[in-house]
């Protein structure tokens, strides 16, 4: 069986969003060019956050399109706002060297990380969807601000599934919603989207809990603080289904 995950690797850490992403854009944001071409699917970017909380110098990292793409990275620069981080130290990664982390590089171990040097990012993926009535723009994967330590990509292992269930609901879909503490520590995971099988979205929801790890977002004194995340994973069988 194959399993995979909509949820990609992180950078850094984030500040605060201010606003629910799904509300930087409507509609109406969908390119016009993009639904005349009929194009549609995941745009996945990354984007720096300033220190007065403006997205700016936004990257693709994954596009079906370069009208998506750019049409994304436009409406992120223009309407994403995060809290403030207030000068001074903050916690964070120490500079050194040590694992690479995108554009940043630091070490493992935490420590106060000076705001002229911290580099702040996030990441979304973002799901255009093209239906009869009107184009939308949804999220799949979002940690509201918190950053992944490790690549979720190992928090689900699909040896770890039941093969029969695995079998029946192929190719499957769960939708899961977490809490992730102050700590980092994902919990109260729940299927948002059931996959029609509660024994995997139980035991996704277990592994998420045991394995996720998560850099908490700070607020604007430099203290970490809990949030929610949402990510979906998909399988297939080995039975000729294709993912």
């Amino acid at each position: 069986m194959i399993l995979t995950s909509t949820a990609l690797a992180a950078i850094l850490f984030a500040q605060q969003r201010m606003s629910d992403p799904s509300t930087w854009w409507s509609a109406d944001a969908y390119p016009a060019a993009a639904v005349a071409a009929g194009e549609s699917g995941s745009v996945t970017v990354v984007f720096d956050i300033g220190h007065d909380g403006r997205a700016r110098d936004c990257e693709v990292v994954m596009s079906p399109s370069d009208r998506l793409g750019d049409a994304t990275c436009d409406l992120i620069e223009e309407h994403a706002r995060y809290a403030p981080i207030a000068l001074g130290e903050v916690p964070g990664d120490r500079p050194g060297r040590g694992r690479g982390r995108g554009r940043g590089r630091g070490q493992d171990r935490q420590g106060p990380v000076s705001q002229s040097t911290a580099i702040l990012r996030d990441r979304i993926t973002a799901d255009w969807t093209l239906d009869s009535t009107r184009p939308d723009v949804s999220f799949d994967t979002d940690y509201g601000g918190a950053m992944p330590v490790s690549s979720p990509r190992g928090w689900v292992v699909a040896g770890e599934l039941p093969p029969d269930e695995v079998d029946r609901t192929s190719p499957g879909r769960v939708a899961v919603a977490f809490r992730i503490g102050s700590d980092g520590r994902a919990f109260a995971c729940r299927a948002s989207t059931p996959s029609g099988s509660r024994t995997i979205d139980r035991q996704i929801c277990s592994q998420i809990e045991q394995r996720a790890r998560f850099q908490a977002p700070v607020d604007r004194t430099g203290q970490r603080f809990g949030t929610e995340g949402r990510t979906t994973v998909t399988w297939c069988s080995t039975q000729g289904d294709s993912c």
